[in-house]
């Protein structure tokens, strides 16, 4: 009934968690494509290692994440596909909740989630979007938009594999395809977004989506499916995308664990800030706001992020403590 399909690029510090989730399901009609594409680290030799009746696993070379995907679109017979990174938790419901929407939704061709959010250490944290379940629209992809923008993570996404083909399948005029497909499946069919929690996000200092290509990228991929949304995006891209702002990843997790009341979380964050090369007044500015010295502080950030509620997710630490 369903492939995971799970490209792996030098992942090894990761892949095995993210391999051991989707085997640690309550859904049993699967199996789990771990598509390695040209790692120069152990990728590929810790994937084998799982090798059997349900794990299947293709050295692809150099095909990059795209190639990947769509290769494994292309070569599953399954009649769903299930989006997957190298570096996220499955919860275990997830398989069979997402099935269990498709095959009792009328219409519905591909369902993505809310997820929960790891940082790096150890706290588990969930944003409430405060939107309900609804059925997409090409509006809610216009990801500068804030009211209105997408709250599913791309690999929570289970779809329809004849449909995602005949809708076109991957574009391969983009290195982040997955939201052209999203795309592209709108007018074949019911697509749709739900408040559920599956997954557990990786959050990670390096990240495909951070820099100045993934941000071209969206331009281009407004530029051809939604012209209309490029008055929302800036002519010139932000600084902070120029390159991988690793500091300024270091600032969202203190946030992050600011905002749901963990200071010890908060501390290691504003640690990881101190090492890096940036001006003394950044240092000094992060240092007098999350060193709690700031008052007023904490009112400051919850008002950047919209006012929306963090929680820390302890039920779930507890859960998938051998993940952490």
């Amino acid at each position: 009934m369903v492939t995971i399909i799970l490209p792996a690029h030098n992942a090894e510090d990761t892949l095995a968690d993210a391999i051991r989730s989707c085997l640690d399901q309550t859904y049993d009609d699967y199996e789990l494509w771990v598509l390695e594409n040209g790692s120069a680290d152990r990728t590929l030799e810790i994937a084998k290692q799982f090798e059997g009746e349900k794990v299947k696993v293709f050295s692809l070379g150099k095909t990059g994440f795209q190639g990947a995907l769509t290769w494994g679109l292309e070569n599953a017979r399954s009649k769903y596909i299930a989006r997957m990174d190298a570096d996220d938790i499955m919860m275990r419901h997830r398989l069979e909740w997402e099935v269990n929407f498709l095959e009792n939704t009328e219409g519905a061709i591909m369902i993505g989630t809310h997820c929960a959010y790891l940082t790096p250490f150890g706290s588990i944290i969930e944003r409430k979007p405060g939107k309900p379940d609804r059925q997409l629209k090409i509006e809610h992809f216009n990801t500068q938009n804030q009211p209105i923008r997408k709250y599913f993570g791309d690999p929570t996404v289970m779809f329809n594999r004849e449909a995602a083909i005949a809708a076109g399948g991957y574009d391969d005029d983009f290195t982040i395809g997955d939201i052209p497909l999203w795309i592209r499946m709108l007018k074949v069919g019911k697509c749709f977004e739900s408040n559920e929690v599956p997954f557990i996000y990786r959050l990670k200092p390096a990240s495909m989506s951070q820099g100045y290509k993934p941000y071209l990228d969206s331009i281009n991929i407004r530029k051809k499916y939604a012209p209309e949304q490029l008055k929302d995006w800036p002519q010139t891209p932000p600084g902070n995308y120029s390159s991988k702002d690793t500091f300024g990843f270091w600032q969202r997790m203190a946030e992050f664990e600011l905002l749901t009341n963990n200071p010890k979380g908060v501390r290691q964050a504003l640690a990881r800030m101190m090492r890096e090369d940036v001006s003394t007044k950044q240092k000094v500015k992060a240092w007098i706001g999350y060193g709690g010295f700031m008052p007023g502080f904490k009112k400051r950030i919850h008002k950047k992020h919209n006012n929306l509620e963090f929680i820390r997710r302890h039920d779930l630490e507890k859960a998938y403590a051998q993940y952490l």
